[in-house]
């Protein structure tokens, strides 16, 4: 890079959303390999909840006091990015279905290269008519020097019944399909089974607690079977530090997701770093970084993204008349079966994979080399 001027970051890094995190992990990552960084909050993005101390390696750097900078690179949704006259303007964003907002076209077009972390959402901008030499790929990463792999306690038999515990981390969006996964659940599971899923959500309003505690009653009436009768499920719904994050990765056997589409998933990423064996819908962002290798596939088929519940119904506006993939819940039932009966034979390479190919240090070499196109 020119060291004369530097690059100033637009993004959030006070919160704990994935936008949050990866702005964090670029921004240390590309001053250790000596890119003259000037970070700058996003503030409407996420709440703040890390203290100036806690940040003082991207607040308080010397770098900070750069003035000339001539790029500027920023994470967020394109409505959200506003590019600054003079400078040469990157927008690193993503989305989640097989196109993207109509407007966020306009959006995209202010900034000179969109940057975006896997083929799937590569594929959302062009389909919805943005110039394809406009827009370049760069994956995210995961720090596997940070998160320490599970304690191997599986074995070419299989776990046998015992001790299973699935787990899976997101916000409570109709994307992420928490019912799906309630739904296979409360069907393949009874309660003479030696299994847990754990689903951990971060803090939510109150309405949105009574709408998803009725969608849950709704789904049991739907499917004559109480989750009483069923094994185990703990819903996590708190804040809790990154190291408590950790431990819960590492008391869990299995990742699973049933989402209807990913921009990245970092947990999924953070779960394969703990080596745990994952479970994913063969779709959208898993089809960049998964495989039969690393992970249990499940198949999963296009359709319109139409929510259904009662919880968060104000989402749908960025899905309108676009895609999304339905898992498919009689394979993912029979996954959760075939692995309490100790049927599936555990798979632990998962945490090799992404130390291969998808560390911060290679992340932040794709992502040096597009800035260096304008």
């Amino acid at each position: 890079m020119n060291t004369s001027s530097c690059i100033e970051v637009i993004g959030p890094y006070r919160g704990i959303s994935g936008y949050d995190q990866h702005t964090r992990k670029f921004i240390r990552e590309m001053r250790r390999q000596s890119v003259i960084i000037k970070a700058t909050q996003k503030n409407e993005w996420s709440k703040n909840v890390f203290s100036d101390a806690e940040l003082s390696d991207i607040i308080d750097h010397p770098n900070q006091a750069c003035l000339n900078f001539d790029k500027v690179l920023h994470f967020a949704m394109p409505h959200q990015a506003k590019p600054k006259t003079g400078s040469k303007n990157f927008l690193f964003t993503m989305f989640e279905a097989d196109g993207i907002p109509k407007e966020w076209v306009d959006y995209s077009l202010q900034h000179d290269i969109v940057i975006v972390p896997t083929e799937s959402s590569r594929q959302a901008w062009v389909n919805s008519g943005f110039p394809s030499n406009y827009i370049r790929v760069c994956p995210l990463g995961v720090d596997t020097e940070e998160i320490k792999p599970r304690g191997v306690i599986l074995n070419n038999e299989g776990i046998l019944g015992k001790n299973v515990h699935f787990l899976n981390i997101a916000d409570l969006r109709p994307r992420k399909n928490h019912l799906g996964l309630l739904r296979c659940w409360l069907r393949a599971t009874s309660n003479n089974d030696s299994a847990t899923l754990s689903i951990k959500l971060n803090p939510i309003e109150e309405i949105t607690k009574i709408q998803f505690n009725q969608d849950i009653i709704s789904l049991q009436e739907e499917e004559g079977k109480t989750f009483k009768e069923a094994a185990t499920v703990k819903i996590i719904i708190k804040k809790m530090s990154r190291d408590s994050v950790f431990n819960l990765y590492a008391s869990a056997t299995h990742y699973i997701s049933m989402s209807f589409g990913e921009g990245w998933d970092l947990p999924m990423m953070e779960a394969m770093a703990t080596n745990l064996h994952v479970i994913a819908p063969f779709h959208s962002a898993y089809t960049s970084y998964l495989n039969e290798n690393v992970a249990t596939l499940i198949t999963a088929e296009k359709e319109p993204a139409i929510f259904k519940g009662s919880y968060r119904l104000a989402d749908q506006c960025w899905f309108d008349k676009l895609n999304w993939w339905r898992p498919n819940e009689q394979k993912a039932e029979k996954t959760i079966r075939n692995i309490i009966d100790g049927k599936l034979i555990p798979i632990q390479t998962a945490r090799a994979h992404v130390q291969k190919h998808f560390t911060w240090t290679h992340a932040t070499k794709r992502l040096i080399e597009i800035l260096k196109e304008k």
